[in-house]
């Protein structure tokens, strides 16, 4: 009799055993676990692209959508609703007449085309080469005027460090043909209407606020409508793409945009948000356009002169649009 007490207290000990190694075991696959997501997660916010002397950050996984090729070009796999940032090498006044404000570099983009007659075909929402939205990037010069900046990717496209950021944003489409009108109005079944504009510029009049460039609330509009035309940048083929904002008096400040040899200027004539210095530059994609990919390049040093470093761009891609 106690044998048998003995030998089912030696069977309780084992299967408590048994349990408790059960446990430890699931405890450890799911520290391990943890500890894989979170070694991966710290790889996805720790950001290794480093283009033109600048660090850019992507407001989702970078991983297979943004990296530099082998000359120094930043390669961008775009896709709604992407948003790159980037600090500028330095921080360029815009307080003082007479003060300009300059970011360049070399724009190319490809994405599907499908036809010209888009009016139509109602084809706008898949090429490229037709009117869409409200322009297929957003890009932006900004005054980070809290001092904060995002140091990481993965921030999605709200952050708290956006709050207090002033400056310009410019609304465009890089293959849109010259023809092109201010806006034109597609009919939907139900009688209605929906606005596809063109070039348009914003500058951030409520600051105040978490997102930058995926949503409107705190922009206004420069200029009651739209431009006309379009810079009609050819696919796979460099075209310099410049922004710059000119003071011309202590209330006015030009705002421009430059592409493909074509240029369109605003006026800013409200001081109460204008920006002092510039030192952010941020692109977004709002809407799910078919491009493959938009590749930036640094401005050759001779560009001035018409002489290209053949390493950096070579002469086969690239012409001055002129």
């Amino acid at each position: 009799m106690e044998y048998n007490q003995q030998e089912k207290n030696c069977n309780r000990s084992l299967m408590c055993s048994i349990r408790q190694q059960r446990a430890f075991g699931k405890i450890t696959i799911v520290c391990a676990i943890t500890i894989l997501f979170a070694l991966k997660w710290c790889d996805i916010c720790r950001s290794e692209i480093v283009f033109d002397g600048m660090t850019w950050y992507h407001s989702h996984d970078p991983t297979g959508r943004l990296s530099v090729n082998g000359v120094g070009h930043l390669i961008w796999k775009c896709r709604k609703p992407d948003q790159l940032i980037a600090r500028l090498k330095k921080r360029q006044r815009i307080s003082k007449i007479g003060d300009v404000v300059e970011f360049s570099c070399l724009w190319k983009s490809s994405g599907d085309i499908i036809g010209t007659n888009y009016r139509k075909k109602l084809c706008h929402d898949d090429c490229v080469i037709c009117m869409a939205g409200t322009g297929d990037f957003r890009i932006g010069l900004f005054e980070a005027t809290n001092e904060q900046y995002i140091t990481r990717d993965a921030e999605g496209l709200e952050s708290d460090v956006f709050r207090k950021w002033r400056g310009y944003q410019w609304r465009f489409s890089p293959h849109l043909q010259a023809r092109e009108p201010k806006r034109w109005y597609e009919p939907k079944p139900d009688g209605s209407r929906e606005s596809h504009t063109n070039l348009r510029f914003w500058n951030r009049t409520e600051p105040d606020n978490r997102s930058l460039l995926s949503s409107k609330k705190s922009w206004s509009t420069m200029g009651y409508e739209p431009f006309a035309g379009g810079f009609e940048v050819p696919q796979n083929k460099f075209r310099l793409l410049s922004f710059r904002l000119k003071r011309e008096s202590e209330n006015r400040i030009a705002v421009s945009i430059t592409l493909n040899g074509k240029t369109f200027i605003r006026i800013d004539n409200d001081p109460c948000n204008q920006p002092k210095t510039i030192d952010v530059f941020a692109i977004h994609m709002p809407n799910a356009r078919p491009y493959n990919e938009v590749v930036l390049a640094p401005v050759p040093r001779r560009y001035q002169d018409g002489a290209f470093d053949s390493k950096m761009v070579p002469a086969s891609d690239y012409n001055d649009g002129t």
